[in-house]
């Protein structure tokens, strides 16, 4: 799986079958599966949609690098209704459409300058 670095939104899986020679990329958007990378372009000019949960989680979400553990005690504390593995569901989600930043055991909401 690889996450473009100007388009943090845009996703690609790439299969392999090694003992037929082939392989095919398969192309999300925000985590949603696209057609193809055409498609994918198109997605990536249209906003991603948020619903309330993923804006109320990522108005907890620093803009400085923290580690999983203050993030979890940060988003815990603000989504107490919610299972952990829904938190976990809406963290990713995030991630997916761009929101968040996830590098070497760290995480941050990225900056709104970044493309895609």
């Amino acid at each position: 799986m690889f996450q473009a670095v100007d388009h943090p939104r845009l996703t690609q899986i790439m299969r392999t079958w090694p003992d037929e020679g082939r392989s095919e990329a398969f192309w999300l958007v925000d985590g949603v599966p696209v057609i193809d990378l055409d498609e994918a372009i198109e997605a990536i000019d249209v906003p991603p949609a948020l619903s309330a949960e993923e804006l109320d989680v990522l108005d907890q979400v620093p803009r400085e690098w923290t580690t999983p553990d203050d993030l979890r005690a940060i988003v815990t504390a603000g989504l107490s209704h919610a299972a952990g593995y829904a938190r976990v569901r809406l963290l990713r989600a995030l991630a997916n459409k761009g929101l968040l930043e996830i590098e070497d055991d760290k995480i941050r909401r990225r900056s709104p300058t970044v493309a895609g």
